[in-house]
């Protein structure tokens, strides 16, 4: 009846097997609107089945809408509403199409993820999970695991000569998430961005309600000048270890310059230290909480020095701030798992985490002066560097030539992947005569005919400008 076959050696009942059958009956119009439903004794000597399961079935679809009851004459089908297909959404972007495989990946801010310490993780994380106890696998404290924060803690003390109180100490998962925290936490009013810099702080805190203001960057970093008037409870998002993307070292008068601008105004400076643990050239600099812990929120993450995956940041916070990112913490639930804190916690306390970056120093150290020797090589005076000192990107400036579009979908077609500065700016120019140029992926064996392959690419899909003499 109806085309009902029903499976009696399938795992699904015979209740889903007939409300299934029924349903498809009324959708394919084999039975129409007011069609009625034979009773359900007959149906149910019909199929050989009880008699509840096909009462069960009317009342549900009756439920669904798929029938409708009328008293004292039966069950009918329903009269579906007409369906229009969907219309093409105006503006709409097209799917992109399928890209070639990414054989060399120049991405800034990727660090060597083959290199990534898996026997060692893997043990640690086999032990925070065998030693947990019940209450461990719950929802964890809202400033997140105290060993975890003691270990951090420690380590900065030890990699950045920042003396942090554990118990200021907010685990995150990720300097994304950090910055989330305090644009929920603080008032609504003026973030102070870098130009360019990373884009993802405009967008949290714009997201927010944040006016986003940009602050000009030179050969030092972050200028604190010409920038008008500072409201009240500004924000001041700062890169001044290692400036993103142009790798510049904020000079000391300039830190002091921006802790005058907050401090009258009540605001604070979000310091998002990102890759500081690799420093090639001269002794690490302090960060610019170590001048000021009442002015600063200091960001830190594990993403760079180890890898995206992990998914473990932190920052340290005011006093004062502490108790309110604790609440919000638990309002919002947004807390990470104890065993996986106490796993990279363990993995810093057995020195797995200072030997990875002292490994990895070594490489990229090597890996940059390839790069260096290249670009010195094919372009001599044509390209200016910077940032080399710290991290795992260099900021190459060709003189020259501009990067356009049509650069960048040709490295995607060749299986290159690259940065240009425009990708960093708020407003971008039509093309840029910068290009960023991370080193952490590109394996070493490949990092010769990547070079190669981005010098032609280089030579054959940029803009030149015409100079005259």
């Amino acid at each position: 009846m109806f085309g009902i076959v029903l499976d009696r050696a399938s795992r699904r009942s015979l209740a889903l097997q007939l409300a299934d059958g029924l349903r498809q009956a009324v959708v394919a119009g084999e039975l129409a609107p007011g069609a009625r439903l034979p009773p359900s004794r007959l149906l149910a000597a019909e199929l050989g089945i009880s008699r509840r399961l096909v009462t069960d079935a009317y009342e549900q679809l009756t439920g669904e809408g798929y029938f409708e009851t009328r008293a004292g004459h039966g069950t009918y089908a329903a009269a579906l509403p007409v369906r229009t297909p969907h219309a093409s959404v105006s503006g709409a972007a097209p799917l992109r199409p399928h890209r070639p495989t990414i054989r060399f990946d120049f991405t800034p801010g990727i660090p060597d993820l083959a290199s990534f310490p898996r026997q060692a993780w893997r043990r640690a994380a086999d032990d925070a999970l065998s030693l947990a106890l019940a209450a461990d696998l719950s929802y964890g404290p809202a400033l997140g695991d105290a060993r975890l924060r003691q270990a951090i803690s420690d380590y900065l003390y030890r990699f950045r000569g920042l003396a942090a109180d554990p118990e200021q100490i907010c685990i995150t998962s990720g300097t994304s998430h950090s910055l989330s925290l305090l644009s929920r936490l603080l008032p609504a009013t003026t973030l102070f961005c870098e130009e360019p810099g990373l884009t993802f702080a405009r967008d949290v805190f714009g997201s927010a309600g944040f006016r986003c203001r940009p602050m000009h960057v030179d050969d030092a970093g972050a200028l604190p000048s010409g920038l008008g008037e500072v409201p009240r409870g500004a924000l001041f998002y700062l890169t001044p270890s290692h400036q993103f993307p142009t790798g510049a070292l904020l000079p000391l008068k300039r830190r002091v310059k921006f802790l005058e601008l907050v401090a009258p105004a009540e605001g604070l400076v979000l310091e998002d230290d990102y890759d500081s643990e690799f420093r090639f050239r001269g002794s690490p600099v302090p960060p610019l909480a170590s001048l000021d812990a009442e002015r600063v929120v200091y960001l830190g993450t594990f993403s760079k020095c180890l890898a995206p995956f992990v998914r473990v940041g932190y920052l340290i916070a005011p006093p004062h701030l502490v108790g309110p990112i604790a609440d919000l913490v638990r309002r919002t639930n947004l807390r990470g798992s104890v065993p996986h804190q106490r796993t990279l916690a363990r993995f810093i306390e057995e020195g797995h985490l200072e030997r990875h970056i002292f490994a990895m120093k070594r490489r990229y150290r090597a890996r940059l002066e390839a790069v260096l020797d290249f670009l010195g090589t094919r372009y001599g005076d044509e390209v200016r560097t910077s940032g080399g000192e710290t991290g795992f990107h260099l900021h190459a400036r060709f003189g020259g030539r501009r990067f356009g579009p049509f650069f960048t979908d040709a490295c995607s077609a060749e299986g290159l992947r690259i940065s240009t500065e425009d990708e960093f700016r708020a407003e971008p120019p039509h093309a840029s005569d910068a290009l960023v140029i991370g080193y952490g992926n590109v394996a070493d064996e490949k990092l010769d005919e990547g070079l190669e392959l981005l010098g032609a690419l280089v030579e054959r899909n940029t803009d030149r400008e015409i100079r005259s003499p």
